[in-house]
Parts: C-alpha cells; structure tokens; sequence
C-alpha cells in the first residue's frame, strides 16, 4: 500500500537517499515504486516497476544506466522535494530575439546520463519541480492523454546534449527541451487526437530513417530529440503507414517503412522546432 523501495530521516531530510548499483527489481506498489526523500542514483539493474502512483520521485534523480520500466497512476518520474506540489521554482527566461537561458538555481534537478527509460504515465511522464539536464541514454515517454499533465513537465528548465528522447502525450500542457539546449529537438501538434499505434515516422531530405515510433496510448503531441536531427538539415514527418523493422518499446529499428500520409516537410533552423499549434497551457520553458 505504500511505497516499495523508501529511505526517508524526517530529522534530517538530506540523509534520505537510495543507490542502485545492480539488480532486478520487480515492484507493485500502491504509491512510490521507488521513494528517496534526498537523492536517488540509478548506476545499472534492470527495474520494472509494473504499478505505482509515482514511478520513481527524489528530490534529486541521476540516472547513469541501467533499464528502467514505470507504469504510474500520476506521475511516472517526479523530481520534488516533500509532496508532489512542492519544490516549484522559476525556469529559464526570454532573451531579446527569443533566445532562452538557464538560470535555475534550485534544488531539485533530473539528471539522465545514461540508462534506457520507458514510461507510461497516466499523469506526466517526465515532471520536474525543477530542472533536467539528459547527456545520454534512451527515453521513451507514453504521457497522459488528458489536457492538464504532460508527457514532460519542467519548471527550472531542460538541456538537452545528447541520448534519445521521445515522448507522446496530450497537447494541453506540452513541452520540448529548452532553447538553450546544443542538441535539436522537434515538437509536433496535430490537429486531430491519433490513436493508439499510429506510426511517426521523420526521415531526412536523403531517405534516411531518423525516428519511426508508435505510441502506446491516443496522442495529439509528440517531442523527439536525437543527434541525427541537424542543424539546417531538411525533413519529412509522416503519421501512419506500416514498419516491418523490428521494435522495442514502440520504437522501430530503420528499415522496413511502407508510407503513410505526410504531416509536415520542415527544416532545421533553430534548437527547437515547432510542427503546428496548440498548447495554450502556462509552463516555463515551453516554445
């Protein structure tokens, strides 16, 4: 009924943290799958966490490696400190000519170094009462598909260098890595809700494959970050059609795509792209 994996020091607070080096967890929980009141690090073992009300939440996460699954009523990993609504703090500002800084200068940080992630969140996948800083690693996000969650949430901002990030949710409330990011990333509003396993599929000017992905729930957002998107490259971004490649988590190897119908042909000229329009929800950070 309460959280499986717990280490808590209501006396002092920064004693409360957890450090996985290895192993297998396979965890049921009618609250936290995993609870550190101070830090939690993630440095490899293999976690599925199959049901929780949060996944994994700390008021510092850093994840290094390791294969990670959460399945979540709310949020599937919250960076906060105390309770879910705590720890908010100011996310980057809006420099002359649109230009976006970090300056977060919080506690409560999201670090993925590393690690291969998979989430499926009924409320947001990835939210930080904070900042979030990813290098490296694979993340894979099912958000909610209601309006006042997200597939990502950050408050404090989100640099983006290197790894694998895509996310599929709702379009309330939704939001891409920050500006300031060196990594590109796009953010795509459809104009209609796609149903559950409906193909994305972005390739180059060349033919080449750089996402093809199909989303576990009904979507009307998709975020996607990964090296192969670069600067002044140009793209095609498809929804629907087949895939005979092999896949994991809803992410498709290259090959094997028969098209769909074309969404939107784009180019890459700054660190975040915005395909379409919707949105309209109040979060910092958010293009």
């Amino acid at each position: 009924g309460g959280d499986a994996l717990k280490s808590d020091n209501e006396e002092d607070p920064e004693k409360g943290y957890i450090t996985i080096e290895s192993g297998v967890f396979e965890i049921v929980s009618g609250d936290d799958g995993i609870h550190a009141e101070s830090s939690l690090t993630i440095n490899g073992g293999e976690m599925n966490i199959s049901q929780s009300y949060e996944g994994l939440e700390s008021a510092v996460i850093t994840i290094n490696g390791g294969t990670i699954r959460v399945t979540a009523s709310d949020d599937g990993i919250n960076v906060a400190g105390g309770t879910d609504s705590s720890g908010a703090m100011p996310g980057g500002r809006q420099q002359p000519g649109g230009q976006e800084t970090f300056n977060y200068s919080g506690s409560y940080y999201l670090y993925i170094y590393g690690g291969y992630v998979v989430v499926n969140a009924r409320g947001d996948g990835l939210d930080a009462n904070g900042a979030i800083e990813m290098t490296d690693g694979v993340v894979i996000v099912n958000g909610p598909t209601e309006q006042m969650n997200g597939a990502l949430d950050y408050d404090g901002g989100f640099t983006m260098s290197g790894g694998v990030f895509v996310a599929a949710g709702s379009a309330g409330m939704a939001q891409a890595p920050g500006a300031y990011s060196s990594q590109n990333s796009v953010l795509a509003y459809f104009p209609n809700l796609q149903a559950a396993g409906t193909l994305v599929h972005i390739e180059d000017s060349a033919g080449n494959e750089i996402l093809t992905f199909a989303p576990l729930k009904d979507f009307q957002t998709l975020v996607f970050s990964a090296p192969s998107l670069k600067s002044g490259g140009s793209y095609t971004f498809s929804l629907g059609g087949t895939s005979s490649a092999a896949q994991a988590d809803g992410l498709y190897q290259s090959g094997g795509y028969a098209p769909g119908s074309v969404f939107q042909t784009f180019s890459v000229s700054q660190v975040v792209t915005t395909l379409g329009s919707g949105g309209g929800g109040m979060r910092p950070g958010r293009p």
